[in-house]
């Protein structure tokens, strides 16, 4: 079973650039981050994949707020935004409503990736304890590491 997980989760990253529509790049990044945190060493041998995959789906979601130089994720959709309609388009119909309400449902848009990325990496140091913890991001790529650490800044 678990060579089953390994082998899955590999060929999920190695093929991950085959999936070309933002919205689907994040799903996958939430779909890997929400393996962790987790002792088993499957997991944890795929660990870099994993955070590699989560810097580029940050990569593709964020967008920085030059004024703040902060990050945030631009897909989140809010219950408050109403589509907007400039005067050469029609107001929105039903459906474009009934796409809405259920687009508010989605995780791609109610889920913010950067908040995700830091909890789940955060539960993980919890869980391997802070030497556990660098040890497992010792695997992931130096300039992989600074993108993140970009990314999370502020948390």
């Amino acid at each position: 079973m678990d060579q089953l997980l390994g082998n899955m989760i590999e060929m999920w990253v190695d093929r991950m650039d085959n999936i070309t529509q933002p919205e689907r790049r994040k799903l996958s990044a939430l779909a890997l981050l929400s393996l962790l945190p987790s002792d088993n060493s499957v997991i944890q041998d795929k660990f870099c994949g994993i955070i590699n995959i989560s810097v580029e789906g940050l990569h593709d979601v964020m967008t920085e707020d030059p004024e703040t130089r902060t990050y945030k994720d631009c897909m989140l959709m809010s219950h408050l935004e109403e589509p907007k309609a400039t005067e050469d388009e029609e107001p929105p119909t039903e459906q474009d409503k009934r796409k809405k309400m259920l687009a508010l449902k989605d995780p791609v848009h109610t889920v913010s990736l950067q908040q995700f990325t830091y909890e789940k990496l955060k539960a993980q140091q919890e869980l391997l304890g802070e030497q556990g913890f660098q040890s497992l991001m010792e695997t992931v790529d130096t300039e992989i590491v600074t993108q993140l650490q970009e990314f999370l800044q502020g948390f």
